[in-house]
């Protein structure tokens, strides 16, 4: 093996109202920003090396917090549809729905393609990639996969907003927007008592 280079994380800069949620942004950073200056770091002789010889590139709170902002969400949609391909191997939903295919569409958005158990119909649903103030969306292969289940078994999805354009590839397309990224709450500002009578 030759040399290689860590990126070294200070454990709480991942973490962001008490919840860990920058291993996402951290990975995203090492894929972007590190893969292309691999070869610059290696030949930095003022970089600490570990006992493996590898070259340790300290990554500051900015950095990652940069990295959080301007999340890259393709590998949170990569290990979302290894859920649907592989969950439960085979996944323990096909007879409710199988996963038949996605298309990537403007604006950080993805449209996925199920086909329904019980009636063989295929439907497309909207999802966004990313929040409304950009960054990217983590932690939808956790329960996408098994809360539409519960959506198709109970008939939840029907009621979803639909979509009111052809789609050559399923019947019905439902925005699935404000499901996967609810907008906050609107609380009165403190203080204030909102009088229901």
């Amino acid at each position: 093996m030759t040399t290689g280079v860590a990126a070294e994380f200070a454990l709480p800069d991942l973490v962001r109202d008490g919840r860990l949620v920058g291993v996402g942004a951290a990975v995203d950073l090492i894929r972007t920003t590190f893969a292309v200056g691999l070869e610059q770091y290696l030949v930095t002789s003022t970089l600490v090396r570990d006992s493996h010889h590898n070259v340790i590139v300290p990554v500051s709170a900015a950095q990652l917090a940069e990295s959080m902002e301007a999340g890259v969400p393709d590998l949170g949609l990569f290990q979302l549809f290894s859920q649907f391909a592989h969950g439960g191997d085979p996944p323990w939903f096909t007879d409710v729905y199988e996963f038949t295919g996605f298309m990537l569409l403007p604006y950080d958005r993805c449209r996925i393609y199920l086909r329904v158990g019980g009636n063989g119909e295929v439907h497309g649903i909207d999802i966004p990639l990313t929040h409304a103030d950009g960054g990217a969306i983590y932690g939808l292969a956790g329960s996408l996969v098994q809360e539409l289940a519960t959506l198709v078994r109970v008939g939840d999805l029907s009621i979803q907003p639909k979509v009111d354009r052809h789609d050559d590839y399923c019947g019905t397309v439902f925005d699935m927007s404000e499901w996967v990224d609810p907008p906050a709450p609107a609380f009165p500002p403190a203080g204030v008592v909102s009088d229901s009578s």
